[in-house]
C-alpha cells in the first residue's frame, strides 16, 4: 500500500491520521521518504517520526530495530523508545534492542560500516546503540537503497546524488573519528 506522501517499499499497513500517516512495520526493512506530510512508523520497539523531505531506512527484525537517517533537515527524524525521544541527523543510526548482548550480536545490518557507537539505556527495558554509519555502505547493503542507487530513473539519480553529497559532508565533518568498521571486525 503506497500513499502519495511517502515512498514506502515494504510495509504492512498505512493509516492516515489528520495530516500524519502512520504505519506498522513487520520484521523487514522499509524506506520512508515523505513528500507532503509527516509519517509515523510503529516498530517492534518504538515509534519513528519522519517529517517531509527526509529519507530514512528502518530495519526491524523483532529482536532489534535499526533506524538509518540518510537525508534530513535538523530535527526532522525523531525516535521514541522506552521513556526517551532521540533526534537523528544524516549519517546517524540508532539500533534499539531489549537484549543485553553487545552491538555485534544484535546489529541487524552487520555489513554496514559504523563508528563511534555508544550504548544508552532508554528505560522500560529498551537499550539503544547510537553512532555514525557509512552512507555508501548502506547504499550497497540495504536493498531498498541499493535499488535506488542503481536505478536509471532521473528522480532516483537525483536522490543518489544527494546521498553521495551527504556522505562527502559526513567524511569532512568526522574524518577524525577514524574509519568505519563492520560488526564482524569489532
Amino acid at each position: 500500500m503506497l500513499t502519495s506522501s511517502a515512498l514506502v517499499l515494504v510495509l504492512i499497513s498505512v493509516l492516515s491520521i489528520g495530516s500524519i500517516s502512520a504505519m506498522t512495520l513487520s520484521p523487514t526493512s522499509v524506506l520512508i521518504a515523505p513528500t507532503t506530510h509527516p509519517v509515523v512508523s510503529r516498530t517492534s520497539l518504538g515509534l519513528v517520526l519522519c517529517k517531509v523531505g527526509t529519507l530514512v531506512c528502518i530495519v526491524d527484525t523483532g529482536r532489534s530495530v535499526a533506524i538509518f537517517d540518510l537525508d534530513s533537515a535538523r530535527n526532522h527524524v525523531k525516535v521514541g523508545a522506552g521513556t526517551r525521544t532521540i533526534t537523528l541527523t544524516p549519517g546517524k543510526q540508532l539500533v534499539l534492542t531489549r537484549d543485553q548482548d553487545k552491538f555485534d550480536k544484535i546489529n541487524p545490518c552487520p555489513t554496514i560500516g559504523h563508528r563511534s557507537m555508544t550504548k544508552e539505556d532508554l528505560g522500560r527495558g529498551v537499550s539503544a546503540y547510537y553512532g555514525e554509519f557509512s552512507i555508501v555502505s548502506a547504499m550497497f547493503s540495504l536493498d531498498p537503497i541499493h535499488r535506488i542507487a542503481t536505478s536509471t530513473k532521473s528522480n532516483d539519480k537525483r536522490l543518489t546524488t544527494r546521498l553521495l553529497k551527504n556522505s562527502c559532508i559526513q567524511d569532512e565533518l568526522s574524518r577524525q573519528d577514524g574509519p568505519f568498521r563492520t560488526a564482524e571486525k569489532l
